[in-house]
């Protein structure tokens, strides 16, 4: 996300991250199943009116984790940014199971809450299960100033199309 605030402050949020080769796999593992993230973070960083740049600020960070982020969005709304997405950690077990996250965090220049999660799914994929999808946003209430998170999640059905998906919402 890049904004530029009615201060003339250049706001930048952005992700990194790496992967790497899992050497467990063997080498003929098809390349989508055996390379695995490394690390991913998101960081905050804003240039001030004179031109000057922050230092990044590590907005959340998974470097060494199993964690890593499925989708993000990130909302300005006056003077702060407004951020969401969904944390997947991979249990790693056999067959696979996840834990998924919808985290929140606000914040602007050096003054942010830590994040925290306002959702959280277990899952395998299997049939009955909620899984998080990639759609969400975040918006805040000219009238409140209430804001909120909506977001996606899908019931796995037993039989191919029978899959069901349902909108939530989160005040922050």
């Amino acid at each position: 996300m890049l904004w530029m605030d009615p201060d003339n402050y250049l706001h930048l949020v952005y992700s990194k991250w790496t992967w790497g080769r899992d050497a467990s796999k063997p080498p003929a593992t098809l390349f989508y199943q055996a390379y695995q993230h490394k690390g991913e973070s998101i960081y905050y960083r804003y240039r001030s009116p004179d031109g000057a740049w922050s230092a990044p600020r590590c907005i959340a960070d998974f470097s060494g984790a199993s964690w890593g982020i499925r989708y993000g969005w990130f909302y300005p709304s006056e003077n702060r940014i407004y951020g969401a997405w969904w944390e997947i950690l991979n249990k790693e077990t056999n067959p696979s199971t996840y834990t998924g996250r919808l985290m929140f965090v606000d914040g602007a220049k050096d003054a942010w809450n830590p994040a925290t999660a306002v959702k959280a799914l277990d899952y395998s994929q299997a049939a009955g299960q909620q899984i998080p999808l990639d759609s969400m946003g975040v918006d805040t209430s000219h009238v409140t100033g209430e804001v909120a998170i909506a977001f996606s999640i899908e019931t796995l059905g037993a039989a191919l199309g029978q899959d069901t998906a349902e909108i939530g919402r989160a005040s922050c």
